[in-house]
């Protein structure tokens, strides 16, 4: 039996910073059947020739651009051109750990849940503060109340969600 698709979400703007570190970390993934929907949101530094070398390496990457019109517009292109089973949510500045989607992948599977989230490590400049742990803690939502929960009072960063894709586009 084949793994279920996952459509990765990233919005992108003025990005080269890091954007080639985010877009590896994806596919260093253990978990394989993925693909990556990159909306470029008017970005007007070197980010779409990085994305775009990034096509060229992985044929599971998809570039699309779009004028600036800000985050939400340029998650909801990428949303618009999924086809996975789940939607992952990753930004032009995150790193995923390697086993992110296939450790998220055995809980859905496992639980039937509807949205799947956990800790994140966020790092700073300062080597004082840095990978600090992001406290919104770990689980699941399952069913249509506990997603309109999630939706009133979000306090889980968006890089550790994933979710079915079925719930999100109802």
């Amino acid at each position: 039996m084949t793994e279920p698709l996952i459509s990765v979400i990233m919005p992108a703007y003025n990005a080269e910073k890091f954007i080639a570190q985010s877009i590896e970390s994806v596919m260093a993934q253990t978990y394989q059947n993925w693909e990556l929907i990159i909306a470029d949101d008017g970005s007007t530094d070197n980010t779409k020739a990085i994305i775009e070398s990034y096509c060229h390496k992985d044929s599971r990457i998809k570039y699309y651009y779009q004028q600036n019109g800000k985050l939400a517009k340029a998650r909801n292109l990428s949303i618009s051109k999924s086809n996975g089973k789940y939607i992952a949510f990753i930004d032009a500045d995150d790193i995923w750990f390697a086993n992110k989607l296939t450790v998220q992948v055995k809980i859905l599977s496992e639980t039937n849940a509807d949205l799947v989230f956990s800790d994140a490590v966020m790092f700073t400049d300062d080597p004082y503060t840095a990978k600090t742990v992001m406290h919104s803690g770990k689980g699941y939502y399952k069913g249509e109340q506990s997603l309109c929960k999630f939706l009133q009072q979000n306090r889980i960063p968006v890089l550790t969600v994933i979710m079915k894709a079925n719930a999100l586009k109802a």
